[in-house]
């Protein structure tokens, strides 16, 4: 019986240590996804400037 426990207690903690590795990676994700979505806000509010400018500034023959 207690042959069996060791290769179990083995597995276990392989696969404790492989879900703690999974949620590091999932945290930096999560931060590399919120940065991301900060850069777009940020683009596209400068697209919106940009547009408005453009608009702002038509030729003369419009």
């Amino acid at each position: 019986m207690a042959d069996l426990e060791s290769p179990r207690e083995t597995a276990l903690a392989f696969l404790e240590r492989r879900v703690e590795q999974l949620n590091e990676v999932m945290v930096a994700q999560q931060h590399d996804i919120a940065v991301l979505n900060q850069k777009i806000e940020q683009l596209q509010a400068q697209l919106r400037n940009m547009r408005e400018d453009a608009v702002e500034r038509r030729p003369p023959h419009y």
